[in-house]
Order: structure tokens, then C-alpha cells, then sequence
């Protein structure tokens, strides 16, 4: 059984309809002419009843103008007819009777009731029809130009899925952060090998011609005598080639900790790149999606032009037809045409807006700028990424655990720090080991192998020091940069992370208030073409009616897009942006770990 609240809400509401009718009744039956409208909008038959206004209209005319008035009436009675079956095949939101989400512009809304309307609720389902429009609806700026693709001659189909692989293997920036990651690598190979030691091998060919003042005695018979004779040779010469060969090694492991320092620089420079090539991936992957949704966006927006100009070539025939009539006015008629050409121009502009989307999209894949993108995705919808019950508190320790750039400023930081190591190792010590093997062999003798080994301890202190204590004091200074570089990082991922999540929980309302303004603009011009069908209205009226409606058409589409890219964003602000995440387009709502 029903409560006495609910009872007296039933007869607040009939009493409500019962007032609406008798305004609706008593507007209508003012002015004779006008009803015989009305009657023809509601596609009631002009002669179907005694009564009906057509008949009181034609009881006023002189009999001898009757025969010529049926005729001229029964014509404006079948170009209404034809204006009201095509105005309900544009906007099939005036057949009271659909119940089926209707499309206007590309765009699919589901009508809703008189009380749905009176407690102005959101739409549950919020989408866009996303469909390239046919090449005759079209503005054609060239013969041999196709009016859709333009400079292009190449389809390609794409969905989000093939922009992001794409992009991620072809994509220029990230194409040279793996080029830095690989330098930074080799180099950090190059650091460790400075722990082995030096090998030294040599041959070196010397040609002599000179002679050696040596102390020598000679001691001799002459001939005929008995008495050894002693004689002294002073001079050997020399004149025959040298050959040295040399082997050996050295090894100088201590540097005052220049080599360990150098080590762990070149280890946090590698881990710094790894960050880098991260980053510049989730900001390609960013970039792309951005891309993408604009392209969808700019598609809808077509559709929604090409809508606009079907509408306004509607309402020139609609008028002119009333001025042959003598039922409007060349004003009326010029108004008509002004707004198609807005619309003509509007749908121009739109076609060149879509193609550049198509380029910058192709830009970022690096992929062939001739080929035209063409999203396969024909429905245009909220895409929920992060879910909304999630605090911003823990999607800054989100953040703080996965934004590839705190990881780089804190390996560059790192990096800084070992640099007062490296600059500090002048003012120490360094120790060697060496040893060489010498040969000698000539056409005057050989030399046996002569070996050498030597430790040495080496302190040079260039300037008295001076120099070292000031490069040390450079990466003192050094270091403190990078780490204030690093605390900046850390604000601006915060900032980002506050204003992205801000950003999407308004976007998210927009979207109902968009589609509640499409409902409102729907029900504006049916009302304004019913009022000028009666008389109650001028056509102002109605082109205002059809600009509020266009408008509300790409505010909803735009409302759509920003909640993706809005969704996004905040992905990309806390780290977890990937293919994955992207396009699975479900919500997150847990921490994910990478």
C-alpha cells in the first residue's frame, strides 16, 4: 500500500501535467494558423476532423480562393512533414517514443523521462560514436585532394595498444636514451679495468757508428826477441745495428681512492641513464596516449561538424520554403544561409584540425607522416585507470617508490659525491709495482737478460696543493647542486602528482554536466522548432538552438577526452604508467610495484 507521502506526490505531479496541458492548449489555439502547424509537426492530419484548425482556417478564406488555399496549404503541409521527418532523422531525440540510445554528431545518448529531467540526474552511460563520416558530407578543397585524409594517400587502422608498442620501440627519444644508457655502461666498464695493470713489450732496432774509448791492455812477443812487449788499446768502434728487447709491467693499484671512486661515479652515471631511458619511456608512452585521444577527440568533433552543417542545410530549405509561402521573411532565409556557411567553414577547419592530429601522432611513432591514423576504437567512453577511492596520500608514496626521475636525481646525487673523492685523491699518495726484462744482442756480442723490479711511493702535490684543494672544493659545490636538484625533483613530482589527481576528480564531473547540457540543448531546439512552427518564436531562435546544441555535442566529447587524459596523467605521475595499465582499462586499486 502506498504512504500518505507518496499519494500526495502522485497528485502533485498530475496536477503539475494537468497546468502544462492547459498552457500547451491555450498557446496553441491562439492563433488559427499556427495550430494548423502545430497539427502538421505532431504529424496530425490536417482534415481529420470537423473541428480541426485547418478546416476553421479554410472557413475563413473567400470561397473562389479555396481551391488555390487547399493547394498552397496541403504544400506547406507536406514540406513540414518532410522538415519534421528530417529533423527526427538528425535528432532522434524529438520522437518521444525512442528508447533506444539515439546518435546526434556521433554522439550516443540514452533520453530520459519528464521526471529524469526534472531531477536533472547524469546519464549512466557516457559515449561517443567515433566512425569516419562519409566523403560527401564532406567540404572538398581539391579534385584530385581526398577531403578526410587530405595530403594523405595511405590508411592505416591503430588502436591504443599498436600507438604504444610502436611507440616504445621506434620512438627517437627513447632510441637516444638507450644510446646514452650503452656509453654510460661501456664506460663504467672502462673504470674497472683501470684495477688491471700495464703490460710493456718492445723491440727497437738502434744503428750504431762510434767508437768507445776503453781502458784495454794488449801484452805481446815481438819478433826476434824474447821480451814480452805491453801495448794499450784506447778505441773499439762500433759500427753494426743494436737490437733491445724489452717486457715488463706496471701496476700502480693505489691512487690516493681516484680508481674505487671513479668506480662507483661511472656505476651511479650507469644507473642514471637506466633511470633516464625509463623516464623518457613513460613520458613517450604519455605523449602517445595524449595523441591518440585527441585524434578520437577530433574525429567525434567531425562527425558532430558534419551534423551541424546537415542541421543548418535543413533549416535554409525549411526557410526558403516558408518565404515562397509567405510565412518568413528574406531575413530569416539570410540568417539560414550565414549559419551554414559558419558550419561549412567550421567543418573545413575541423577536417584540417583531424589531419594534423593524424601527423603529430605519426611524429611521435616515428613512423611514415603520409599514412593516414585511423582509430579502430569506434566508441569514444570514460576510461577509469585509478580509482577515485584512492587518497592522494597514498599516491605520493606511490610516486616517491616508482617516478623513474627520483631515481635518476638520486643517482646523479650519488654521482657528485664521489666526484670530492676523485678530486681529493690528488692530495694522497700513489704506489706502484713494475718490474722489466731487458735484452741486448749485436753483431759484437750479446748481453744477458737483465732483470728489473721496482716499488715505488709517489706524492706530488701540483701548486703546493692548491690545485687539488680547490677541485675539491668545485665538487663540494657540485655535489650540493645535484642534491637540490634532486630535492626540485622531488617537489615537482608532488606538485604533479596533487594537481594531476585534482585535476581528474573535476574532469569526472564535467562529464555528467556535459552530458546533462547535450540533454538540455536537445530539448531547447525541439522546443524552438515547435515554437516557430506556431508562431510563439522567430528562427533566431532556433539557429541559436542549433549552436548550443553543436557546442554541447563537443563539450561532451571534450569532457570524455580530458577524463582519459586526466586518467593518464595521474598514471604517469605516479610511476605505473605502462602498456599494460593503459589498456586494460580497468581500476587500479592497489599500489603496483614495478
Amino acid at each position: 500500500m502506498l504512504s500518505q507521502g507518496a499519494i500526495q506526490i502522485s497528485v502533485n505531479r498530475r496536477a503539475r501535467f494537468e497546468r502544462s496541458s492547459a498552457v500547451l492548449r491555450e498557446r496553441t489555439a491562439a492563433p488559427k494558423i499556427a495550430a494548423f502547424f502545430l497539427a502538421s509537426l505532431l504529424s496530425i492530419s490536417p482534415v481529420a476532423s470537423k473541428n480541426s484548425a485547418s478546416n476553421n482556417l479554410l472557413a475563413q478564406i473567400p470561397a473562389g480562393a479555396t481551391g488555390a488555399a487547399q493547394s498552397n496549404l496541403n504544400n506547406i503541409s507536406l514540406t513540414i512533414k518532410s522538415l519534421d521527418n528530417s529533423a527526427r532523422a538528425i535528432y532522434p531525440s524529438l520522437n518521444r517514443k525512442q528508447h533506444q540510445p539515439c546518435m546526434v554528431g556521433g554522439a550516443s545518448v540514452v533520453p530520459v523521462s519528464k521526471e529524469q529531467l526534472e531531477i536533472a540526474e547524469p546519464a549512466a552511460d557516457q559515449r561517443v560514436e567515433v566512425e569516419p563520416p562519409c566523403l560527401k558530407a564532406l567540404v572538398a578543397v581539391n579534385r584530385n585532394v581526398n577531403p578526410f585524409a587530405l595530403d594523405s594517400d595511405i590508411e592505416q587502422p591503430i588502436t591504443l595498444r599498436d600507438v604504444l608498442l610502436t611507440a616504445t620501440g621506434a620512438n627517437l627519444n627513447i632510441l637516444e636514451s638507450a644510446s646514452v644508457l650503452q656509453i654510460h655502461q661501456w664506460a663504467y666498464v672502462n673504470a674497472m679495468t683501470n684495477f688491471l695493470p700495464t703490460v710493456n713489450l718492445g723491440v727497437n732496432e738502434i744503428g750504431l757508428k762510434s767508437t768507445i774509448q776503453l781502458p784495454l791492455k794488449s801484452t805481446g812477443a815481438s819478433p826476434g826477441s824474447s821480451t814480452p812487449v805491453t801495448t794499450q788499446v784506447s778505441q773499439i768502434a762500433l759500427a753494426t745495428p743494436l737490437t733491445v728487447l724489452t717486457s715488463g709491467f706496471n701496476w700502480t693499484p693505489i691512487q690516493g681512492g681516484r680508481l674505487l671512486s671513479r668506480v662507483h661515479a661511472q656505476r651511479h652515471q650507469l644507473r642514471a641513464a637506466g633511470a633516464r631511458l625509463t623516464g623518457e619511456i613513460s613520458e613517450t608512452l604519455l605523449a602517445a596516449t595524449h595523441c591518440y585521444w585527441d585524434l578520437m577527440y577530433n574525429t567525434a568533433v567531425l562527425q558532430i561538424r558534419v551534423a551541424a552543417v546537415g542541421t543548418s542545410e535543413e533549416q535554409v530549405r525549411q526557410n526558403t520554403s516558408f518565404s515562397k509561402h509567405g510565412l518568413g521573411t528574406t531575413l530569416d532565409v539570410l540568417q539560414a544561409k550565414a549559419q551554414l556557411a559558419k558550419d561549412r567553414q567550421n567543418l573545413l577547419d575541423q577536417q584540417r584540425i583531424r589531419r594534423s592530429s593524424a601527423i603529430k601522432l605519426a611524429h611521435i611513432l616515428n613512423s611514415n607522416l603520409g599514412q593516414d591514423l585511423i582509430p579502430v576504437e569506434k566508441m569514444l567512453r570514460k576510461t577509469c585507470l585509478i580509482s577515485p577511492h584512492i587518497p592522494v596520500r597514498q599516491l605520493l608514496s606511490i610516486a616517491i617508490d616508482n617516478r623513474p626521475e627520483l631515481k635518476r636525481y638520486e643517482q646523479l646525487r650519488l654521482a657528485a659525491r664521489q666526484q670530492i673523492n676523485i678530486a681529493r685523491a690528488d692530495l694522497l699518495p700513489s704506489v706502484s709495482l713494475g718490474g722489466n726484462i731487458f735484452g741486448i744482442a749485436s753483431k759484437v756480442g750479446t748481453m744477458s737478460p737483465t732483470y728489473l723490479l721496482n716499488f715505488g711511493v709517489n706524492w706530488q702535490l701540483q701548486g703546493l696543493g692548491t690545485t687539488a684543494t680547490t677541485d675539491v672544493a668545485t665538487a663540494r659545490w657540485q655535489a650540493r647542486q645535484a642534491m637540490l636538484q634532486a630535492h626540485q625533483a622531488f617537489l615537482n613530482v608532488c606538485d604533479q602528482v596533487r594537481n594531476s589527481y585534482n585535476e581528474t576528480i573535476t574532469a569526472e564531473r564535467a562529464i555528467d554536466l556535459a552530458t546533462n547540457e547535450v540533454l538540455s540543448a536537445q530539448e531547447e531546439l525541439r522546443l524552438a522548432r515547435l515554437r516557430l512552427a506556431s508562431g510563439l518564436s522567430t528562427n533566431l531562435e532556433v539557429l541559436t538552438a542549433q549552436r548550443d546544441l553543436t557546442q554541447a555535442r563537443i563539450d561532451q566529447a571534450l569532457a570524455l577526452v580530458n577524463f582519459n587524459k586526466s586518467q593518464t596523467q595521474v598514471l604517469h605521475d605516479i610511476g605505473l604508467i605502462s602498456i599494460d595499465t593503459l589498456t586494460k582499462g580497468s581500476v587500479v586499486d592497489a599500489p603496483l610495484r614495478r
